[in-house]
């Protein structure tokens, strides 16, 4: 009696496992699946990221995204990286894009 229980529990345990083992390669390869996706979405996205701001005027201003700028009160050099439509403010950053610099608006900044 013991023999047909002891039996199907080994049956059962090495059917369960190799469906562990199926499940994992499936995973394993999903993931790859999902690295493949993620990369394309972010090349994608940054090709359109680098299009719009080399391209983009904002809101009839003289300056652009990317524009070398000089604070005209502390006669700094500085490149713009962002504007906010909501302030009118530009976010610029120095030393190569490494300092932030602060938020100013057009009146404050001149052409490099």
């Amino acid at each position: 009696m013991f023999a047909g229980i002891s039996t199907f529990a080994v049956i059962l345990m090495i059917v369960f496992g190799l469906l562990q083992i199926i499940l994992f390669f499936k995973l394993w390869g999903m993931t790859n699946d999902i690295k493949i996706i993620k990369n394309e979405l972010l090349s994608t996205f940054s090709k359109n990221q680098k299009q719009n701001s080399k391209n983009d005027v904002i809101d009839e201003s003289k300056f652009e995204i990317g524009a070398l700028v000089i604070n005209i009160n502390k006669d700094k050099q500085m490149r713009i990286k962002d504007y906010d439509p909501f302030t009118g403010k530009f976010s610029c950053y120095s030393q190569g894009g490494m300092v932030y610099e602060g938020d100013f608006d057009e009146s404050e900044l001149k052409l490099f």
